[in-house]
C-alpha cells in the first residue's frame, strides 16, 4: 500500500510479525511470542508495534536513514503517536526531519544466547561478600535505600509489577546489601532482561557488580519464556562506554544503539 513521506511517498509493506523478527536478532527478542501490532518495513528497515509494561510503542531497525524514512512515513501515515515512544537506530530521529523529544538517554541494547554465543565469563564476589536471592516484599525497604545510595536513575524498583526477581549481595559480617540485580518481564514474549544493577560507591571495582551479573544471567536464561530459547538481554546508558565495554567482555553481544524518543507536531 502508498504512503505519504514528507518528502514523497514509499511502499510500506505490512508483514507477518514472523518475517519481521527474522530481519534482526534485537526485533526477534522483542517480537517472538509477543502480543504485537502490525509491522512494517521500508527497504533494510522494519518497525513493529509492541505492547510493553509503560503501553504500546514502535521498535525499528535496520540503516537509520531508511529508518529515519520509515519513522517519517509512519508519522504521515497517523501509525506513530504523539503520546507513544519510538525506539529507532541512533541517527534515524535525524534523518526522519521529525521534531522530537528524547524520552530517555541513548542506550544500547546487548544480550547474550547459550545457543549461540559462548559461555558467559563467570565473576565470583570478594570473599566477604555472599550472593543471595532477596524476597521482594520483606526486602523492598533495604532494596530502596541501596538503589538510592548506589543508582537513583535505576529503572525498575521494588513494586513494579513486571519484576520477576531481585538478587544481591551481603557482606557476610552483618549481612548489609551492598549490591543487587533484578530481572524484568517487561519485554512481552517474556525473555528476561537484567535492570537496576547497583553497587554502592565505596563497594566498586573490587568485581562485585559483575558477579550479581553473571550470576543473575545464568538465573535468567534459566527462567522459562515464550520464546523458549536460553537467552537474557540488558541495556547500558551509551554515555557509559566502560560498562558497555565490561558487558561485551563478559560475553553479551551489543545488538543496537538506538534513541527512544517521542515525536513533537
Amino acid at each position: 500500500m502508498d504512503r505519504p513521506t514528507l518528502d514523497g511517498t514509499a511502499e510500506l509493506e505490512r508483514i507477518d510479525q514472523a518475517t519481521a523478527a527474522r530481519r534482526h536478532p534485537a526485533l526477534q527478542t522483542w517480537l517472538v511470542g509477543a502480543p504485537a501490532g502490525p509491522a512494517w518495513r521500508l527497504g533494510s528497515a522494519t518497525a513493529a508495534e509492541v505492547y510493553l509494561d509503560n503501553g504500546p510503542g514502535q521498535v525499528l531497525v535496520g540503516p537509520p536513514d531508511q529508518a529515519g524514512q520509515l519513522l517519517r512515513s509512519l508519522w504521515a501515515a497517523g501509525d506513530l503517536g504523539r503520546d507513544r515512544v519510538a525506539t529507532a537506530p541512533v541517527g534515524a530521529w535525524q534523518a526522519s526531519g521529525l521534531s522530537h523529544q528524547e524520552a530517555w538517554s541513548a542506550w544500547v541494547w546487548m544480550y547474550h544466547d547459550a545457543n549461540v554465543h559462548p559461555p558467559l565469563t563467570v565473576a565470583s564476589p570478594p570473599d566477604e561478600v555472599e550472593l543471595v536471592d532477596l524476597d521482594p516484599v520483606r526486602s523492598a525497604p533495604e532494596l530502596l535505600d541501596t538503589l538510592q545510595a548506589a543508582y537513583p536513575r535505576a529503572s525498575h524498583r521494588p513494586g513494579d509489577p513486571a519484576l520477576i526477581w531481585w538478587q544481591g549481595a551481603r557482606q557476610r559480617r552483618d549481612g548489609r546489601l551492598l549490591g543487587l540485580v533484578a530481572a524484568s518481564l517487561s519485554l512481552p514474549q517474556g525473555v528476561p532482561q537484567l535492570c537496576s544493577l547497583a553497587v554502592l560507591p565505596r563497594w566498586r571495582g573490587r568485581g562485585l557488580g559483575q558477579a550479581l551479573l553473571t550470576r543473575a544471567a545464568s538465573s535468567a536464561q534459566a527462567t522459562p519464556n515464550a520464546a523458549g530459547l536460553p537467552r537474557v538481554s540488558l541495556g547500558a546508558w551509551a554515555s557509559q562506554s566502560a560498562t558497555v565495554a565490561l558487558y561485551a567482555r563478559l560475553g553479551f553481544e551489543p545488538v543496537a544503539h538506538f534513541e527512544s524518543c517521542r515525536p513533537i507536531p
